[in-house]
């Protein structure tokens, strides 16, 4: 029986972890909380209650309690609204229900209704009497409006408290919570606003207000004391205390602000010195518009070509090109298929076939062994690739990633562009320092200073740039091999200036087009090739790559980059009285158990 009993209690504890689990599972943020309460002359209140949240996954539903001071306070007259449409009270537990309990001294709301990743408007209404107390010589309320019960941050809140009568000129408010809230007073009007931009979690928001007891003159909830010196001392007390906090948190922030603005004009001014000492040197590759023409087919695979040319990872365009280089060396065939009717509107369909079975064994061909193994032959089409399960878009995500980064690396660009290079190191640091001096503007709240951090900010930026131009990483070897692909570049990029006939054997185009689809010059290429030769020619000049020209365009780089990248991407006035910021503190207002969240 002892065993039995050990067994059935841990298969209870077991439950109510995962039951809390599933309470805690819902992942969320409340984007905006909205309160107003109404008080009325008998001193109870009307609550309305608005929040927004914003759901990152499912949920069951939705949790809110209110806490009140004792026994004889109560809650009535509730309603709760999703995006503006009615919830039902009932026990049932059924989607768009609510249930409301009271447990001692809380109310519960649990509400019933499913969520996915969506964006609900939630407002609880309801009715809370004995909210102000009648004494000798004011009327009270103190009320944690927003208890600590909150595991999330509350943004964009704000409290609106209205009074039963206009001209309320013995009013006073205070309030506590984050030093960051503000307090309006608007005598003439009756009202107490409390504003945060963000409240932080497990944090309360109280409110404490004194007002003519004649404001609520049907009040029952009454004293004959006589409180209005002692809570006033106590106020200023509490205010007092969260003014010296401010103080002390202005004075961090000015010490963190100066900080800041010295270690961020140090990391430009060491980087600046640290690269000073390297030997002077101004070789650098031309630009790509810029370089000489080159008529040198490089050397190279197309992807590292591309690499190389624009200093980026290959793209979807390099490995249309690498296929292209396959297809030339005999290792894979392309095959156009239904060319009248098109797999899109103007690009034709494509098979894809394996010809050396040794390229399924090939280490560096992993991406293309995983299409050929797409179906029951080694062969993919392109509208194979439109067709592709979610799991399996995800999986060549993957492999083009591996691949495109192992081509990457073959390109050895690390070593002129890695951490080394003063363009990187230079620009990390100017990026560093204006971060530095934008917060250590924030810190010490003195946005006058931006014009003159700006200035700062440009000169260092000239001596950035000065210190670049006389030390750069480059060899001699490197400028010649960088300069030689990108000259391939410029003479494919001006290709329609010239006769092509006239350059005769100089130009072999079964070996130029997989550049130039890597270079994304493919249609021109082609547009040239097609203003210079006839067909007959041109069937002799491109040999195995001419019944992939389509519509007078290369049209095979363009239909299988774009069927490719669609398979890989899935994945103040005399009426006002005083106002200003929160104090720290409590002044022992009710509610402080107050809270929600989902499950």
């Amino acid at each position: 029986m002892r065993k039995l009993g050990q067994l059935i209690l841990l298969l209870f504890s077991c439950c109510l972890f995962l039951g809390w689990n599933n309470v805690k599972a819902a992942d969320f943020s409340i984007d905006s909380y909205h309160v107003n309460i109404d008080i009325l002359a008998d001193g109870s209140a009307n609550v309305n209650r608005t929040l927004t949240y914003d759901f990152d996954g499912e949920a069951h539903g939705l949790l809110y309690q209110q806490a009140v001071r004792d026994q004889a306070q109560s809650l009535t007259d509730s309603k709760v609204f999703i995006n503006n449409q009615p919830v039902t009270l009932n026990a049932n537990q059924a989607n768009n229900t609510y249930t409301l309990t009271r447990e001692g001294n809380l109310y519960k709301f649990k509400v019933y209704h499913p969520v996915d990743g969506d964006q609900l408007k939630v407002t609880y209404k309801y009715h809370l009497n004995q909210v102000v107390k009648n004494y000798a010589d004011t009327a009270e309320l103190n009320w944690k409006i927003i208890g600590s019960n909150w595991d999330q941050d509350l943004a964009n809140v704000k409290i609106t408290i209205n009074l039963p009568k206009r001209n309320v000129k013995s009013l006073q408010a205070w309030s506590h919570g984050d030093l960051s809230g503000y307090t309006k007073v608007d005598k003439q009007r009756g009202q107490v606003t409390l504003s945060l931009a963000s409240n932080p979690a497990n944090s309360f928001v109280e409110a404490h207000l004194l007002f003519d007891p004649k404001v609520t003159f049907a009040n029952t909830y009454r004293s004959s004391e006589r409180v209005k010196a002692k809570i006033q001392a106590q106020e200023a007390a509490l205010a007092k205390k969260a003014n010296a906090a401010r103080k002390k948190q202005r004075l961090m922030h000015q010490i963190g602000a100066l900080f800041l603005l010295i270690v961020g004009f140090g990391l430009n001014v060491f980087a600046v010195l640290r690269l000073s000492c390297r030997p002077k040197n101004t070789l650098f590759p031309a630009s790509l518009k810029s370089a000489p023409h080159n008529f040198e087919i490089p050397d190279l695979p197309v992807a590292t070509a591309q690499a190389l040319c624009f200093f980026t990872q290959p793209n979807s365009y390099a490995f249309s090109a690498h296929l292209l280089e396959l297809e030339a060396q005999g290792q894979i065939a392309i095959e156009p298929l239904d060319v009248k009717k098109g797999l899109l509107k103007d690009q034709p369909n494509y098979l894809i076939t394996l010809v050396n079975a040794r390229l399924m064994h090939t280490p560096e061909e992993k991406l293309l062994q995983y299409l050929f193994k797409l179906n029951s032959k080694p062969a993919f089409s392109l509208k194979d690739l439109q067709n592709l399960s979610s799991k399996k878009k995800k999986r060549l995500a993957k492999l083009f990633e591996a691949w495109s980064k192992q081509a990457f690396e073959q390109a050895d660009i690390k070593k002129y562009q890695g951490f080394a290079h003063p363009a990187v190191s230079l620009s990390s640091a100017w990026v560093a320092t204006n971060l530095c001096f934008f917060i250590a503007m924030m810190f010490a709240n003195r946005w006058e200073l931006l014009s003159l951090l700006g200035l700062v900010s440009l000169g260092l930026a000239g001596l950035d740039f000065y210190c670049y131009k006389n030390h750069s990483p480059y060899i001699k070897e490197d400028v010649a091999k960088i300069n030689q692909v990108r000259g391939f570049y410029t003479i494919l990029d001006d290709i329609g200036r010239f006769d092509l006939h006239e350059l005769g054997e100089r130009i072999l185009w079964s070996e130029i087009m997989p550049y130039a689809v890597a270079f994304k010059l493919a249609p021109k290429v082609a547009k040239a090739l097609y203003a210079n030769f006839s067909e007959a020619e041109l069937a002799t000049v491109l040999g195995s790559y001419y019944p992939l020209f389509y519509h007078q365009s290369f049209a095979f780089a363009t239909s299988f980059n774009n069927s490719f990248t669609a398979a890989i991407v899935t994945y103040s006035s005399s009426s006002t009285g005083s106002s200003g910021g929160f104090s720290g503190g409590s002044s022992g207002g009710f509610g402080g158990s107050s809270g929600g969240g989902a499950f």
